[in-house]
């Protein structure tokens, strides 16, 4: 990749601190790499004393596979393996990796479990309806668990949450709080907050920050913006000592003044939302909860406004540097089948047609979501949905014979359907 003069900078730049500023589609990950790439090939650093962190498993694979070529070597699965590489991994890979490690420092086990969200959905019910007798309707469990998560991304402990009380349900999650932690406790358990919370905890006894401070001497973190309190404090403690430290964020995201937000209370305009206030969001991990805002911030920006109406006359506002995701799983569409280009960064690209939806307890996803964590791929693209196989079977022939697309599956045995002569329709084109 051809790096521009700024990009060029920020690649050379390797020791302390540094800011790196750029919005969505600027090539900030691939700044990374390229700077990863700079470090061992010409500044001479020990690739073990790298580390890369980002939030997204994709971010992680485009930076693992760089090193792959500069290094000649492969990843392994099992992180543990990779111990003389640049530790290149989500967040949450590399907090579990300091766990396992390091954990009996903190008093607990190494044989300890992470609950996922139907074991803390569980957990959160019986204490609701069966401890503490309260009504489910009333005290749902998604709202008691979102009160609790943003405690814990806040630093708030179930020992200290007493002194946040300021309302009614702020006590019923008090005493939910503090059965909950307790029963993660017995069970030498952990849910994916505390990962971070414990990940810091360790790292707050001074002979392990000493080992991990030495191990990494050099951290690069992607999409620096999203990153909340206890994974600010953990990068801030790694980096204390050689300051090495290079972080790229995403600067322009923000939304147009009068967009409607969803709190806790009732739609409300963004410019009048108050601080601490709880709106509407997604995590890093597309979780939608309701978060707290801890400050506010606005600023003239001097760009077009694009507006984008959707089929139910929804609308959507951003600047060209802005990116917006859109859901294909909501129930606004009946369509049963999708004809769809995949992506692997080392396989290429296969056509393939699917089911469009299927129904699972959580309700209907898309099928291509599935099929993408099957066959290990980066991405899909939906190029047609019908209600139709018969058109679905035509349209996945026609533009794989058109275009030279293989069809064959990434990473799996799939039985391909045969294409009769019913199937055809030329007419059509």
């Amino acid at each position: 990749m051809n790096l521009n003069p700024e990009q060029e900078k920020a690649k050379k730049q390797i020791n302390w601190p540094v800011l790196i500023l750029a919005w969505a589609g600027s090539w900030k990950t691939a700044t990374l790499t390229a700077r990863i790439e700079y470090m061992i090939k010409e500044a001479q650093i020990a690739p073990h004393n790298i580390l890369a962190v980002t939030f997204t498993n994709k971010a992680a694979r485009e930076m693992k596979e760089r090193v792959w070529r500069v290094l000649w070597v492969e990843y392994q699965i099992n992180p543990f393996k990779n111990r003389w590489l640049p530790a290149v991994w989500t967040f949450h890979w590399i907090w579990v990796m300091i766990l396992k490690e390091k954990i009996d420092t903190i008093w607990m086990n190494k044989d300890f479990v992470i609950y996922d969200t139907s074991d803390q959905a569980s957990i959160l019910k019986s204490i609701i309806k069966d401890e503490l007798k309260l009504d489910e309707k009333k005290y749902p469990v998604r709202m008691i668990w979102s009160f609790i998560s943003n405690a814990k991304n806040a630093l708030i402990t179930a020992e200290k949450y007493h002194l946040y009380i300021d309302s009614h349900i702020k006590e019923i999650v008090n005493n939910v709080y503090k059965i909950y932690q307790n029963r993660l406790n017995e069970n030498n358990a952990l849910d994916f907050d505390d990962i971070l919370i414990k990940t810091l905890q360790i790292l707050q006894i001074p002979e392990n920050l000493e080992f991990y401070q030495e191990r990494f001497k050099y951290i690069m973190v992607d999409e620096y913006q999203d990153t909340n309190a206890p994974q600010y404090e953990i990068v801030k403690l790694l980096a204390s000592k050689y300051r090495n430290l290079a972080v790229v964020g995403d600067d322009w995201q923000c939304l147009e003044e009068n967009t409607i937000l969803n709190t806790l209370s009732w739609p409300k305009k963004i410019n009048e939302v108050k601080k601490w206030e709880k709106i509407l969001s997604y995590d890093w991990s597309e979780n939608k909860k309701y978060y707290e805002v801890k400050n506010i911030y606005s600023k003239n920006v001097n760009e077009n406004i694009y507006t984008i109406k959707t089929s139910l006359w929804y609308e959507i506002k951003a600047t060209s540097k802005h990116i917006f995701f859109s859901n294909p799983e909501q129930n606004n569409n009946n369509y049963e089948y999708a004809v769809y280009l995949m992506y692997s960064s080392k396989l290429w690209y296969r056509i393939w047609f699917t089911r469009y939806k299927w129904t699972s307890k959580s309700g209907n996803i898309l099928w291509i979501r599935k099929r993408l964590n099957w066959e290990r791929a980066d991405y899909a693209f939906i190029l047609e949905t019908t209600n139709d196989i018969k058109q679905a079977k035509f349209l996945e022939q026609l533009l794989s014979f058109k275009y030279s697309i293989p069809q064959t599956v990434f990473y799996a045995k799939w039985k391909l359907q045969e294409l009769n002569q019913n199937c055809l329709g030329f007419d059509r084109f």
